[in-house]
């Protein structure tokens, strides 16, 4: 955790993209802050989300529907990250799915067979979290457009949930359609008076915009949901997991690890940085050695074996 008085002084300095989440400040009414540190902040001032993959996305959808106004801020002109990726499925336990097909799951099962994936090296108290709340997140993204009509193997009981494919037998990368989901979603929304209670806290992210200006954005928090990296001279997989460098990646040149790097830098602790999944289902060219986008597509969306649908 942060001290109080680091997030007291939270600011970040980066190249990124400003994107405004529902009907919220256009870019050019950008309040500026002269000096937001130490600052009260005001009840109509924005949640600042740094960060446009899927726990962005989720965190700004939560956020809005809370009664906030969100201002979402990512590097690139497209949102999803490496989230975008994902295109083998969701993983869900006890959901509606499941019942209709006769299936019998349970989060003890899900917790065991995640325990041992990981070979018991889990963050237990994750693995609750992610096995409680599972049927959840299957629900929640159901509810927000994401066709999750098809259950697949690969656990001790079928629980992964995938795209149907299309008319043509072509899969939709499930990371694709997550994004655009919620992407969609956010522009449905509609933007009301925020109404929670204050942090004891100011935060803000002080950035350079797409014309190479520097501008602050001042909010009563800000949520940090980026940190992805890849391998370079400066990267964090060469201080914890130097083993792996080199090795050819889907990450895109955008994953620098600036989140990572940046609440470091401001005394926060990290955790877990020595796993690093290597998951080498794409196919590479020997002669460059990088993986082209409808590679890693087409060999993800292979994997599984199909249970049923569910409407």
């Amino acid at each position: 955790m942060f001290p109080p008085l680091m997030i007291h002084r939270l600011f970040w300095i980066f190249t990124c993209c400003v994107w405004m989440a529902c009907a919220q400040l256009p870019p050019g009414n950008l309040e500026k802050s002269p000096g937001a540190a130490g600052r009260t902040p005001k009840n109509s001032e924005p949640v600042v989300i740094v960060g446009g993959g899927l726990a962005g996305l989720s965190a700004a959808i939560e956020a809005i529907k809370a009664g906030a106004r969100v201002i979402l801020v990512d590097k690139e002109k497209d949102l999803g990250g490496n989230s975008a990726k994902a295109s083998s499925g969701i993983n869900g336990c006890n959901t509606k799915a499941q019942r209709a097909l006769g299936i019998s799951d349970s989060v003890d099962k899900f917790y065991s067979d995640t325990m041992s994936a990981g070979d018991r090296e889990n963050d237990q108290t994750l693995v609750d979290i992610l096995t409680h709340e599972s049927a959840d997140a299957v629900k929640f993204l159901r509810e927000h457009g994401v066709d999750l009509s098809d259950l697949c193997g690969g656990h001790s009981v079928p629980r992964t949930y995938w795209l149907p494919s299309s008319k043509e037998g072509k899969a939709l990368p499930v990371g694709v359609a997550i994004i655009r989901a919620l992407k969609n979603h956010l522009t449905e929304l509609q933007e009301e008076e925020p109404d929670s209670n204050l942090n004891d806290y100011v935060t803000g992210v002080r950035f350079k915009n797409n014309q190479g200006r520097v501008e602050e954005i001042t909010g009563k928090a800000v949520i940090l949901t980026t940190g992805s990296d890849h391998d370079n001279e400066t990267s964090l997989l060469s201080e914890f997991a130097s083993e792996k460098m080199g090795l050819p990646t889907t990450n895109g040149a955008f994953a620098t690890g600036d989140g990572v790097k940046m609440a470091r830098a401001m005394g926060a602790a990290v955790v877990g940085m020595e796993h690093v999944q290597v998951h080498p289902t794409a196919f590479i060219d020997p002669k460059t050695r990088l993986v082209k986008q409808s590679s890693w597509q087409r060999s993800t969306s292979k994997q599984g074996s199909y249970i049923g649908k569910f409407y």
